[in-house]
């Protein structure tokens, strides 16, 4: 019985030393696997794998798959391509008729200033005429006026004969003439509205101009005028009241240095040297 049960323990140490060596085979031995023994190991041990000597390749696309994905991408491609292609003829179209548009609108312009231009002369041609014609009515209405004078303080009364009163006044200022005064006045009347007691100055029309230059002639240094407070003034226009205006500072400068200074229609004139509005400043 000993002798048995001693050598089954024999015989398990031997299997355990020979998995130890087949073991440290398996760490230190890798690389010469065609010197490597193989050890008999009992059925109750399971062999151990064999480990891989090199990695395992890579796998490789296959071929098929490759070829239809390509024809897809240049597809994709060639599809796009025309849809640009079918756009750039479009843009190409619509610039071209913009460019058309353009030329036409620039030639349309181009008359447009050409008219305008010509329109531009017709109304400074206007203008001009405009301007003489409004220069000939004012010449005309000035040779009216000059049948015309004004008369300034004859008391208003009401029921008042104004032409009978200034035939009076005008008698007086030309006494020469006597009876012929009556016949060479021809219309009187007040001017404007009445204005409480306020007298209001006459226009006086002279069917004759001499008798009309007459009595302004004498008015200015009539004596019977300064007594009773009366002035004569000319009939203006109201571009010619203007232009007296204008040009009455230096009227009034020329009479105080003691020169004669006098109006003449819209110019005056200074020691006999007549000037307008369009004046050298050596006047003021």
């Amino acid at each position: 019985m000993q002798s048995s049960s001693q050598t089954k323990k024999e015989e398990t140490k031997r299997k355990a030393r020979d998995f130890d060596k087949q073991e440290n085979m398996f760490e230190h031995s890798y690389a010469d696997v065609n010197n490597f023994e193989t050890l008999e190991i009992d059925a109750d041990f399971a062999p151990l794998p064999d480990t891989p000597i090199n990695s395992p390749a890579p796998k490789k696309a296959c071929s098929g798959d490759t070829e239809p994905s390509l024809r897809s991408i240049l597809k994709a491609v060639n599809d796009r391509a025309d849809e640009v292609k079918i756009l750039i003829t479009q843009n190409s179209e619509d610039i071209k008729e913009i460019k058309t548009s353009i030329t036409f609108l620039h030639e349309e312009v181009d008359d447009i200033k050409k008219q305008n231009k010509a329109l531009q002369i017709k109304c400074e041609k206007f203008e001009n005429d405009i301007e003489k014609l409004q220069e000939r009515v004012a010449d005309a209405e000035r040779y009216k006026r000059r049948w015309c004078l004004r008369l300034y303080g004859v008391p208003e009364h009401d029921q008042e004969n104004v032409k009978e009163k200034v035939t009076t006044i005008c008698q007086k200022v030309v006494p020469l003439l006597g009876s012929k005064v009556a016949g060479g006045i021809d219309v009187v009347h007040r001017l404007g509205r009445r204005d409480g007691n306020k007298s209001r100055g006459i226009i006086i029309l002279f069917a004759l101009r001499t008798l009309r230059d007459e009595v302004w002639r004498n008015a200015k240094t009539n004596a019977y005028l300064r007594e009773n407070k009366l002035r004569f003034g000319e009939d203006l226009t109201k571009e010619d009241k203007d232009a007296r205006a204008a040009l009455w500072p230096i009227i009034e400068k020329a009479r105080q240095d003691g020169k004669k200074a006098y109006y003449v229609g819209r110019k005056g004139y200074v020691d006999g040297k007549k000037f307008d509005m369009h004046l050298d400043s050596d006047w003021l």
